[in-house]
């Protein structure tokens, strides 16, 4: 028995935290890509699994209202985030207004994985980007939990994460009041055993012992769109290992298209019409284009963030005293926007990757198979390091 075709499965595992019999886990296949597995012997074929899943029973998408450019002005408060740093204040203004629970993705003991929280201490460890498909360790249980308890939720994840956290919470008739979701400009995600392959690499390569706080993104000059993490040697010398994508197999085949999850390449999410009460991500072309009223503030590392439901506005209106906020046309947005144009494209080399990644592992298949790419994006690299010190 299946749930949904393969190429379809996001693996947002609501399918697992609502079977009643316990008989559905989440397991790699052969190129490392998560998706359920049930257990015939256990399973009653009482099909809650199936219509529970967003593939095959698609939620209520919405239509943006309303469209602003916004970022925390403060630095030290926004260095740390991956862009304008507008979920970390999102985090803090439910635990403040609501005395709410907070849902996002850190980097734990090796994982990237689903926590919840309820303090603003808890709030460090959501910032930051994580390219990796995260572990959603049962947090659909522990959203309804909560919301037995009379707690308001706030979850924060990629569109897909978002249809599999209301469609359980619909199909088991709780408080969807007191659910308010946020989705993410999602360019893809990596299944996350290619990023335990590679930490594994380095870390026996350059004899580390421990690491933690890895990222992708920072506000940290320098360090944008870098693969970083904080080591420690076997010596107990403690150091920042910082490359740029182009010098990391890992970070360079998410960019570019060649290690996404299958499912990405076929998602349904990549349009205008969003999951979440609010969409939030870069601002990708913010005024660039003189149709559009002009803007004369900061557009390095500026979010976007979409008003998409009633409860999107309360929450938007919470931020003022948060972050810097201008209205702007949600066409601006849209327009040059690749997450809401349509799915991420296989790049020319995943074909290879694929092909290779079963007998040589993920590092071996990514610089093979990319070789040409390397070639061509370290040349352009370095021409521009040049031209900038002339």
């Amino acid at each position: 028995m299946h749930i949904c075709e393969k190429e379809l499965c996001s693996g947002c595992s609501a399918c697992r935290d609502s079977c009643p019999r316990n008989c559905i886990t989440m397991e790699e296949d052969d190129y490392g890509v998560i998706y359920p597995k049930i257990d015939e012997f256990k399973c009653v074929k009482c099909n809650l699994c199936k219509s529970i899943c967003p593939s095959i029973n698609p939620i209520n998408l919405n239509n943006p209202e309303e469209c602003y450019a916004a970022y925390q002005t403060d630095y030290e408060t926004r260095k740390n985030s991956a862009s304008g740093g507008v979920a970390a204040a999102l985090y803090k203004v439910f635990i403040a207004t609501f005395s709410g629970r907070i849902y996002g993705v850190c980097s734990e003991n090796n994982n990237v994985c689903f926590k919840s929280g309820n303090s603003e201490e808890d709030i460090e460890q959501f910032k930051g980007s994580q390219y990796t498909q995260a572990d959603m360790e049962f947090v659909y249980k522990s959203i309804e939990e909560d919301l037995v308890r009379g707690y308001s939720v706030l979850f924060i994840g990629c569109p897909c994460q978002v249809a599999g956290c209301i469609s359980y919470v619909l199909k088991k008739k709780l408080n969807i009041e007191s659910l308010f979701t946020v989705d993410l400009l999602c360019h893809g995600v990596v299944p996350q055993k290619y990023l335990r392959e590679e930490l594994s690499y380095l870390s026996n390569k350059f004899n580390w012992s421990e690491f933690s706080k890895v990222t992708f993104r920072t506000n940290i000059p320098g360090a944008n769109y870098h693969f970083s993490l904080q080591y420690k040697s076997d010596h107990n010398t403690i150091g920042q290992y910082r490359k740029p994508a182009i010098f990391s197999p890992y970070l360079s085949s998410f960019i570019f298209n060649t290690s996404l999850r299958t499912s990405c390449y076929n998602c349904k999410y990549s349009t205008l019409r969003r999951t979440g009460d609010l969409t939030i991500g870069d601002f990708i072309g913010l005024g660039k284009k003189s149709c559009y009223p002009e803007y004369k503030y900061k557009t390095t590392n500026t979010s976007v963030i979409l008003v998409n439901t009633q409860k999107g506005k309360l929450l938007c209106k919470s931020l003022e005293s948060e972050l810097f906020m201008i209205e702007r046309p949600i066409e601006e947005a849209f327009t040059a926007a690749p997450s809401m144009n349509g799915p991420a494209k296989p790049s020319r080399y995943r074909k290879k990757f694929l092909k290779l990644y079963p007998k040589r592992g993920f590092r071996r298949a990514c610089v093979k198979s990319q070789s040409l790419l390397f070639i061509k994006e370290k040349t352009k690299y370095i021409i521009k390091k040049i031209i900038k010190k002339v």
